[in-house]
Formats: structure tokens, C-alpha cells, sequence
């Protein structure tokens, strides 16, 4: 039994053009990061530092980013679930918490009330952002008062926007 001889090997971090490519692989199915995602991924693989397991469970975790999970970080953090299910089913969007929950991107507090940390709802409004950094009327959702207000304004909302930011659009209008 003394004659076991174990041997230590140090495994050599991955490249940031190896590591984006793993990464990418486990988060969305491609060679390449997904369409607003390359800030995101970039971030990500910079945190995992070329380790491979890193990247792969980062990159899993982040495939179940959805157009829901954007919504619930931009507009219903803190709201009830029951009142963000209807909400969504009134837009066409039927979310399932659970894929949420099991990635641990959301939780559902004692109230029903849906949470997530901080820094998720951060990535979540970044991938937004990055979709137009200076036009937020390009932007798929606003959430900031002062955005929203001059989007109206300007009159420069997109062409093709969710609904949520439709439903928005015609609360502001009431409003005047």
C-alpha cells in the first residue's frame, strides 16, 4: 500500500479566445456569444480567469437568461409572482420560474414576492444597456424614470418594442 505515488499537474489557465469559446459554448449553444451578450461574456470569462470548470458552470448558469429574466430584472424585482404571471400572460410572455429558481438567478421570498441579487439584476439591465448604450429609445425596456421620460419626449421609442415598454408608453400617455 506505501507504493502509491500521486503526482500533482498543474492545469494552464485557457486563453481569453479559448475560454470566450468554452464559455460560449455551455451559455448559448455557439462558438460566439449570443446577440448582446459580448460585454456579459467578457466579464464572465474574465472572473472564471482561464479556468475551464469556471467557465463551463458560469456559462450553464448564464444560458437561462431569457427575455422573462430580463423583464423580472428591469420591472418586477420585489413584486409578487402571481401579479408578474399576469402581467407577463397579458403580453404573451408565459415564464416559467422554475428554470429561474434552478439557476439561482431568482428566488421567491416567504410573501411570493420574487427576488434576486443585486448584481444579477445588474448584469440583466447591462445586457439591456448594450443594446443602444447612447439611444435609450433603442433599447428593448427602460426602467429609469428620466429615460423613459425622454424617450416620450423625443418621440424616438423603436419600432419593434416589447410590450412591456408599450404598456409603459400608454401609462405615461394617461398621465398628461
Amino acid at each position: 500500500m506505501g507504493d502509491v505515488v500521486t503526482k500533482k499537474y498543474k492545469m494552464e489557465e485557457l486563453n481569453d479566445d479559448d475560454s470566450l469559446e468554452l464559455f460560449c459554448w455551455h451559455a448559448f449553444n455557439s462558438k460566439e456569444p449570443a446577440e448582446n451578450f459580448e460585454n456579459v461574456s467578457r466579464n464572465a470569462i474574465s472572473y472564471a480567469k482561464g479556468f475551464p470548470l469556471a467557465l463551463e458552470v458560469i456559462g450553464s448558469h448564464l444560458g437561462g437568461f431569457t427575455k422573462t429574466y430580463l423583464d423580472i430584472a428591469c420591472f418586477f424585482k420585489g413584486e409578487k409572482w402571481e401579479y408578474v404571471k399576469r402581467v407577463l400572460k397579458a403580453c404573451d410572455f408565459y415564464p416559467v420560474l422554475r428554470v429561474f429558481i434552478s439557476k439561482c438567478l431568482v428566488t421567491v421570498n416567504q410573501n411570493g414576492c420574487l427576488e434576486m441579487h443585486d448584481l444579477v439584476q445588474d448584469m440583466g439591465k447591462e445586457i439591456v444597456m448594450s443594446e443602444s448604450p447612447t439611444n435609450p429609445g433603442e433599447r428593448s425596456r427602460l426602467w429609469s424614470p428620466k429615460d423613459i421620460l425622454q424617450v416620450l419626449k423625443d418621440d424616438t421609442v423603436r419600432r419593434s418594442v416589447d410590450p412591456v415598454l408599450v404598456f409603459y408608453r400608454e401609462v405615461a400617455q394617461l398621465k398628461e
